[in-house]
């Protein structure tokens, strides 16, 4: 049964939801009315693709030893600007993914680069929506419509997926397995969620902190799965794209750099200590951040670290606490990488429908839904506020965020709390209305 407090709370996000919704809808709609050169047009949309795209193309074309060459990149996906008449400021994006990634690239790129680009949106809309299916399971049996409905309202309305969209990225592909990698971890499959965490390989930085909580939680079985998926791509890599493998490994640092020290580089984009440190006490300038942001953000890194450590082990014990160390675990990843970008924050949904869920079953509790109201609230203005100011705000409001979760991970379960996850042996959750 609904508590009342909890049926406010939905009320409210209701209302301003809708209220967003339809602010959106109205910027959308008023799009199609404006003069062309003012307009967002299909000439500005997808530009995280070219990087991508290129990729695709060295390979198809037999210069796969080009993918992480800089000044090949530069030279193709100029071209391939200049071809598709994009709107471009002298840019560069280099490849940053494992070579397997590059594969599907190849796939796209047997097409002109805009017919390429619509064949690729159309996937990421798939993706999304089996990723909204796949968290809605999540839900605990018998959750309202006006519940779960509240999921792809927020999404519609939050800044990180519309970066995402626009920018063509992959994190709607990130975001499905990870959604399937839960799914599979809190039923007690963990040879399938081994399987699914493998896919995460191929943006390593989304899926390092869930695959080693997920194998210190499961042990053998999910290592089991992950060495199919895992092999599976570094065989892809090994017999399509020999050698590739060592080049990657050896050129992302000085690749990373290059892009990273560019006068015009959005460190401001990027939710992270050391981002958060990086523009603070260097500013908005073209330049590596030095060796004390560097290690301001290691001592950050270090302080969220130990305690969901401490979690993770404290859930081996007593499995009960999955859900909750499973949401700090994805609420945390952001803070403990030196690479992670705004859009990709949309993976933090997965661990707002945990805390969601966990909500129905065992009460609101205000401080962690204060810090999640606060934590969108800044992340629709982030952008705005850290391109023009020293300052990333959603760095503090994540961190406290992640606190808030990890203590509540760490926090003894009553006996009467056996949260969902537990269930293993239930059938997928009704969308019951």
């Amino acid at each position: 049964m609904e508590s009342l407090r909890a049926h406010g709370v939905r009320r409210r996000l209701w209302k301003w939801g809708g209220l967003l919704a339809l602010l959106l809808g109205t910027f959308i709609v008023g799009n199609c009315f404006v003069s062309a050169d003012k307009a967002f047009g299909r000439k500005m949309y997808g530009h995280d693709f070219v990087p991508f795209y290129t990729a695709g193309k060295f390979v198809r074309t037999g210069h796969a030893d080009q993918i992480y060459d800089p000044a090949a990149t530069r030279i193709s996906e100029h071209l391939t600007c200049q071809q598709a008449g994009l709107v471009i400021e002298h840019e560069f994006g280099a490849f940053l993914n494992p070579p397997f990634a590059a594969l599907p690239a190849a796939w796209l790129a047997r097409w002109p680069y805009e017919t390429a680009l619509t064949v690729w949106t159309a996937i990421l809309g798939v993706m999304l929506v089996g990723a909204v299916a796949l968290m809605v399971r999540l839900f605990p049996v018998g959750t309202s419509a006006l519940t779960w409905g509240l999921l792809p309202l927020l999404l519609f309305t939050s800044l990180s997926v519309w970066q995402a969209t626009l920018h063509a990225q992959n994190t709607f592909f990130s975001l499905l397995v990870l959604a399937a990698t839960v799914t599979f971890w809190r039923t007690d499959r963990p040879v399938f969620a081994g399987l699914a965490a493998g896919l995460l390989l191929l943006k390593p930085q989304l899926g390092a902190i869930v695959i080693v909580a997920l194998l210190a939680t499961t042990g053998w079985p999910a290592a089991f799965g992950l060495a199919i998926s895992g092999g599976a791509l570094l065989l892809a890599s090994h017999l399509y794209l020999p050698g590739l493998l060592g080049d990657y490994l050896h050129r992302l640092p000085g690749n990373l750099e290059s892009i990273q020290g560019l006068p015009n580089y959005t460190w401001n984009r990027h939710i992270t200590f050391l981002a958060f440190w990086r523009l603070l006490l260097q500013g908005h300038v073209g330049a590596l951040p030095t060796a004390l942001v560097q290690r301001l953000a290691a001592i950050c890194q270090v302080a969220v670290a130990m305690p969901l450590g401490a979690a993770i082990c404290k859930t081996r014990q007593d499995p009960r606490r999955l859900d909750r160390t499973i949401a700090a675990i994805i609420a945390s990843t952001p803070l403990l990488l030196p690479y992670y970008m705004d859009y990709d924050m949309t993976l933090l949904a997965i661990a707002a429908v945990l805390c969601a869920g966990d909500a129905i079953q065992n009460g609101v509790e205000r401080r962690t839904g204060v810090a999640w109201v606060a934590l969108y609230v800044v992340m629709e203005v982030n952008a705005g506020i850290s391109g023009m100011t020293p300052l990333i705000p959603a760095v503090p409001a994540l961190a406290v965020l992640a606190g808030t979760l990890i203590v509540r991970a760490l926090r003894p379960m009553a006996v009467s709390q056996a949260p969902m996850a537990m269930d293993f042996t239930s059938e997928p959750r009704a969308m019951a209305a």
